[in-house]
């Protein structure tokens, strides 16, 4: 790829980072808030609601991956995802009864769920021929993830929460505009896909790599989705929880997705994505031990390093352990395994909220799941360290 070519291709996966997460951002932080101010849910079904998308993930994901490395054409598969994404969030605005709502997310999810782990294979892909990180092009979606809820603050203060809908749909719709410029696969990754899927499901080293990422994942993503909830309960308010973004996404996440790369080559890839799972079970210990506003938005520092150190590096040692052909579907079945793990841990965790009435104990599931999570990574490097015995002997 031609130098000022490559340049322009990365600014546009920067910039589709950038306008997706922003929309994200806004409308994933402060969903559950309207369903439990605007519409009066309680958190079992608030739950469910917004388990819906990783419900769907876990098939949809790895079909729309499946369709980009048949095609070959991702650009018209994410203009399909994006367009029809943005046309359920304005429906969804207009909707009030549970199961109006559940009808328009499960909609909603279907095209939406394909389309991080499509852009996040296509970042994945220039990493591994240009000289640019994955952290690099990824910060630019932190950025807007973290300032997403306090930019449109005084916004949605001022307008109501419904506004929520209009936003998400715009910043859906933003990102086609760059699709142009995104690359397409070499005729010489298009080959063998059948044969290539056949490995993909008994490479037994990259489902311990799956899941590992999915239970870190799925952690991360279950205490955002009860974050403006939780946030609420000790005491906060929407500007809270635009602080709390800030922090988790933007302070700590931003500046370590733009020097981890540096730390992978001083300390190895395994060591920092091992520190990044410590990290994380560090993090929803001391939420569980001190439960006060102040230390809750300490502990979000440990969600951006946790997801820096850990992301980029599960992305890599998936694109090392797969064929070029399938890559847009390793990463996809990524997205579905993380999809099973946060469905069973929103539900578990609604559940458990609802019959304790404290949110405190999600932060006790999480401590659980970490744990899990560090005792396969354990594994997992003995496991390689065996194979590289045994390759050094013969």
């Amino acid at each position: 790829m031609k130098i000022k070519k490559l340049h322009t291709t990365v600014w546009s996966v920067r910039l589709f980072y950038l306008f997706y997460l922003v929309g994200v951002g806004l409308f994933y932080n402060l969903m559950p808030l309207y369903l439990q101010e605007n519409l009066g849910f309680d958190a079992t079904s608030i739950g469910v609601i917004m388990s819906i998308g990783s419900i769907m993930s876990i098939g949809v994901a790895t079909f729309w991956g499946i369709a980009v490395d048949v095609t070959k054409n991702p650009r018209l598969i994410l203009l399909i995802l994006l367009g029809m994404s943005a046309a359920a969030a304005f429906f969804l605005g207009t909707t009030t009864t549970f199961i109006s709502v559940m009808a328009v997310m499960i909609f909603l999810e279907f095209f939406r769920s394909g389309i991080f782990p499509l852009i996040d294979s296509t970042a994945t892909t220039i990493a591994f021929h240009s000289k640019y990180s994955f952290g690099q092009m990824r910060w630019f979606g932190s950025f807007g993830y973290a300032v997403s809820v306090l930019a449109f603050t005084p916004f949605i203060e001022q307008i109501g929460l419904d506004s929520i809908f209009i936003i998400f749909m715009i910043f859906l719709s933003l990102p086609i505009f760059f699709l142009k410029n995104l690359p397409r696969p070499a005729e010489k990754e298009q080959a063998h896909f059948v044969k290539d899927f056949k490995y993909l499901l008994t490479n037994k080293m990259y489902w311990f790599i799956l899941l590992i990422g999915a239970l870190n994942f799925g952690t991360m993503n279950a205490a955002s989705n009860y974050l403006a909830i939780h946030i609420q309960a000790l005491g906060g308010g929407v500007l809270a929880v635009g602080v709390a973004t800030l922090i988790a996404a933007g302070i700590s996440e931003v500046p370590a997705l733009i020097y981890v790369e540096k730390l992978y080559e001083r300390f190895g890839l395994k060591q920092i994505m091992f520190a990044g799972l410590c990290v994380s079970l560090g993090r929803w210990i001391l939420a569980y031990a001190a439960p006060t506003l102040p230390v809750f938005l300490l502990t979000l520092f440990g969600h951006g390093i946790a997801f820096a150190f850990v992301q980029p590096a599960l992305f890599t040692l998936i694109r090392k352990n797969v064929s070029a052909s399938i890559s847009g579907t390793a990463i996809a079945m990524n997205t579905a395994v993380s999809g099973l793990i946060l469905t069973l841990l929103n539900i578990i965790t609604g559940n458990f909220i609802d019959r304790t009435g404290s949110t405190l104990t999600m932060f006790f599931i999480f401590i659980i799941v970490s744990i899990s999570a560090i005792v396969l990574m354990v594994v997992f490097l003995r496991l390689q360290r065996k194979e590289q015995a045994h390759a050094n002997m013969e």
